[in-house]
């Protein structure tokens, strides 16, 4: 595709090509995730958008499914993906995560997670807490690394 031959304009993942066919391919080496030729809705590409702003910063989906990053979580369900392959997880741990989701983002105390988990009448070690979470974050291979220890805080998903 020559210079002139076809104005294009790549940003981020969204490609805009004034021809179809060989531009969209070349796009797509190029590294963008998706296409939008002409001529074209202006509310397609304006929720085209969106979705790549929702995946780059986190997803919230809908009502039921929740995500970050790779991660995503059926709520409804309790069925959890990373990067779409099935990832099997205890209650515990997936109660955890539903949590953390949620709240992504902003540190979420030991505390609260012992009550929303646990419950009010949780008579046992803060530090069971740190045992689940180390045991979902190798649950989560890879994706492990969006879950942050805030060091005398508690945990967080995502952000600094």
């Amino acid at each position: 595709m020559s210079g002139g031959a076809a104005r294009k304009r790549c940003a981020s993942d969204l490609c805009h090509c004034a021809r179809t066919g060989g531009d969209t391919l070349a796009g797509f080496r190029a590294g963008a995730d998706d296409y939008v030729t002409k001529p074209f809705s202006f509310p397609v590409l304006v929720a085209k958008a969106q979705a790549l702003m929702r995946r780059a910063r986190g997803l919230r989906l809908g009502e039921t499914e929740l995500g970050y990053a790779s991660i995503l979580l059926d709520t409804a369900t309790h069925a959890v993906t990373v990067d779409g392959a099935p990832v099997s997880l205890r209650p515990k741990e997936a109660q955890i995560l539903e949590l953390l989701l949620r709240e992504q983002g902003r540190t979420v105390s030991r505390d609260l997670l012992i009550e929303r988990v646990w419950g009010v009448d949780f008579d046992g070690d803060e530090r069971m807490v740190d045992r689940h979470v180390a045991s979902l974050r190798k649950a989560l291979g890879t994706a492990a690394q969006h879950i942050k220890a805030v060091y005398g805080k508690g945990y967080r998903l995502g952000g600094s």
